[in-house]
């Protein structure tokens, strides 16, 4: 719950002792700083923490030396006085604001900071004339040197000004007399350059970077003419040194400007070297390689010294490809569907793909080195293997058998394992959508099975049907069922057990997904082999907000409700949520009802003020069916105690009425913990509380005629006279 604290600082003083300029020792940089501070308009009278810092702007602006966090502050009557230390420096003859923290009692929430800062007026800045450089340390006092001793008997006489022209002092060392004007000017005067009237300064006293017209000088820095310089003689100049004059940048060579000579076209004899050629230009008798496609609108012809009979003639020899780098491409133009021929395992396997113009392209043979043959896959495990995991949808299978025998149960596709003992398969399916499908489409009234499996002999364990699904991704079925049509009664599955000592007509090892109705006839357990409920469900763990438990209702990603063998819990994707019993419907009905979170029974009311748990409160009179903070003595609108204070949260709150804006825990009866003024009285266990003059505050009852109606309850326990602080108090309005 948030709570604003309203504090203020009135009557602000600030004071500071100074010594006199003739010797006295310094007082240091301390001051003293008093100031009354008042809570929700009542003197705080209690023990207060203090932070105090120092601003050159009344708002924002840059911090002043630290922060002085001055703890345990006796308040009295609102009153308090402290000694600040911000160091050297920090008055300098600028304007200083400073910013105060609270927070009251000491030790106890959060520091509030008063708004606005407090301007410090000259008191401190006296501070500053102790380190003025005009008096500390100085040479002069008003023209006299701080060290000068006139003679003795000695007169001096002041002029119309105060001041001593003709003075004669002691003329010591380092003790001559410091006038104020030298001809009626001061000293910077003479230090402007611009009040030289007469004469002229010698190129002596020039420094040696000055430019001199009748010297010989060398110029290292770059100079640039805003105006064509003008030259007397012809030629405007000379170079008489045969040395190559560097960054000279002409204006023609041979009359010609540089970008006719960047013109290849001007270039009219001689013949380019191969050498002068990058080596990205074909040359005839050089052995280069081309990485990039070139295109022949003509023949090409290789081995052969003939015309090209084709767009490429190769006679004469063998034609390599090397697969490496590369395809062999076969294209019908006008589509650019074909065909590539590739090869993998550094050469020693041949791959066929079809390549369509509009979809990647796909191996459909792929010739393994050593034999086998793979159609519709790259690893074939058999001499031929036929996979239709690459054909269209719409292809039958790999293999097709269509028998059209009427007379007996001849199969259409039939798979024999020679090994009958323990090992072997005679027909096996995998697919990534089915394995192997059975199907009847028969309209006769006998008795068909689209998957018939038979198994006897044996003392092992035997399946009639076997089905196992496992991939990463996907949805996978070892058994996929559907039952429809005309009949009476179709089951997509039927299954029989019997003549064992164990007997299961279904036996799944993994998950089991029904996503139409099920029908169980008997008990179904779930953790179980031998349910004695109709639904019982065992083995499951402990349930906490982030797992576990026997069942879920609902995702666990999102609200949900789960049940563990001892625990009804509600949940929000791993977050605790609200439970409710019956919310919508009656009474809930319990022989005994345990609360384990709190102390006291609290409903929540609308608080006009900003109070904060612990606080006494009162029915609002300007505000029907609302509280306020209690204020004043033996108040008989007295209503309860903010709830939770001290990390103690009510036990059972009542909600508020609808359209409350700032509903707040109000304990009407139990422990609950209290602000309490023991200033007058100390609080011991046992006494009757009712309201204080302090706001917000309870206090021990001393006028049981006054109490009556305005009685809070019983302290539990106590608090030193002269005190204010928290008291665990047994809520009993009377």
């Amino acid at each position: 719950m948030r709570v604003v604290q309203d504090y203020r600082i009135y009557a602000v003083c600030a004071m500071l002792a100074t010594a006199a300029w003739c010797g006295a020792a310094p007082v240091g940089t301390a001051f003293t700083y008093q100031g009354q501070l008042k809570l929700l308009g009542q003197p705080v009278s209690d023990q207060a923490d203090l932070q105090l810092s120092l601003w050159d702007a009344q708002v924002a602006g840059t911090q002043i030396g630290t922060t002085q966090t001055l703890l345990n502050v006796p308040v009295n009557d609102g009153l308090f006085t402290v000694t600040v230390d911000f160091g050297p420096g920090a008055f300098t003859g600028e304007e200083r604001w400073l910013e105060i923290a609270v927070r009251v009692p000491a030790g106890a929430g959060s520091y509030t900071t008063l708004s606005p800062r407090q301007l410090l007026t000259a008191t401190p800045y006296a501070l500053y004339a102790l380190t003025a450089s005009a008096v500390t340390n100085a040479d002069t006092v008003d023209f006299f040197h701080a060290a000068a001793t006139p003679a003795a008997n000695q007169l001096l006489a002041l002029d119309a000004a105060g001041k001593f022209p003709n003075a004669a002092l002691y003329t010591g060392a380092g003790r001559g007399l410091d006038a104020d004007l030298l001809d009626g000017q001061h000293g910077l005067f003479y230090q402007n350059a611009g009040n030289l009237n007469a004469g002229t300064l010698a190129d002596a006293r020039l420094s040696s970077n000055v430019m001199l017209l009748n010297n010989a000088q060398v110029v290292t820095g770059l100079k640039t003419f805003n105006a064509p310089p003008s030259f007397t003689a012809a030629p405007p100049f000379s170079v008489t040194n045969a040395a190559l004059v560097s960054q000279l940048n002409a204006d023609y060579l041979d009359g010609q400007h540089g970008s006719y000579y960047q013109n290849a076209s001007n270039l009219n004899s001689g013949t380019l070297a191969d050498a002068r050629l990058s080596s990205n230009v074909a040359l005839l008798d050089s052995e280069q390689t081309f990485t990039a496609v070139k295109h022949f609108l003509a023949g090409v012809s290789m081995g052969t010294g003939v015309a090209p009979q084709g767009i490429l003639d190769v006679r004469g020899g063998s034609m390599y490809f090397d697969s490496g780098g590369g395809l062999f491409f076969i294209r019908y133009a006008p589509t650019n569907d074909g065909w590539n021929f590739a090869t993998s395992g550094s050469g020693a396997n041949l791959l066929i793909q079809e390549d369509p113009n509009d979809a990647p392209a796909s191996t459909r043979m792929y010739l393994q080195a050593g034999g086998r043959v793979g159609i519709g896959t790259t690893s074939p495990a058999a001499p031929l293997h036929v996979s239709s995991n690459n054909f269209a949808a719409s292809t039958a299978g790999v293999i097709t058998g269509t028998c059209t025998v009427t007379s007996d149960d001849t199969p259409a596709v039939y798979g024999e394992h020679a090994v009958t003992d323990n090992y072997g398969v005679g027909v096996k399916g995998v697919g990534g959508y089915r394995g192997v499908e059975g199907r009847v489409t028969s309209a006769g009234s006998g008795t068909y099975a689209a998957l018939y499996g038979y198994v006897s002999g044996g003392t092992g364990t035997n399946r009639g049907l076997y089905a196992y699904a496992a991939t990463s991704t996907g949805t996978n079925y070892g058994v996929y069922a559907v039952a429809s049509g005309g009949g009476t009664t179709n089951y997509g599955v039927y299954a029989q057990a019997s003549g064992a000592t164990t007997n299961y007509a279904g036996y799944f090892s993994g998950d089991v997904r029904v996503t139409s109705d099920l029908f169980v006839s008997g008990n179904a357990g779930i953790g179980t082999t031998s349910p004695e409920v109709k639904l019982h469900v065992t083995g499951g763990s402990d349930a906490s907000l982030t797992g576990g438990g026997y069942v879920v209702l609902g995702s666990t990603t999102g609200t949900n409700l789960v049940i563990d063998n001892n625990e009804i819990m509600a949940r929000n994707n791993g977050a605790a949520s609200t439970l409710y019993l019956n919310a919508d419907g009656g009474d809930v009905q319990v022989p005994v009802l345990v609360i384990t979170g709190g102390s006291d029974l609290a409903e929540k009311f609308d608080v006009t003020d900003e109070a904060r748990p612990g606080m006494v409160v009162a029915i609002d009179p300007a505000n029907p069916g609302k509280l306020c903070i209690a204020r004043g003595a033996y108040n008989r609108r007295v209503a309860g105690v903010i709830s939770g204070a001290n990390d103690v949260s009510a036990g059972m709150v009542l909600a508020d009425l609808p359209g409350a804006q700032n509903s707040q825990p109000v304990a009407l009866t139990g422990r609950v913990w209290t602000y309490c003024d023991a200033t007058e009285r100390a609080v011991e266990p046992g006494d009757l509380l009712t309201t204080a003059e302090r706001a917000g505050y309870a206090m021990p009852v001393t006028d049981h005629a006054r109490a009556q109606g305005a009685i809070i309850g019983k302290a539990m326990t106590g608090l030193a006279q002269g005190e204010t602080g928290m008291v665990l108090v047994l809520v009993n309005l009377q």
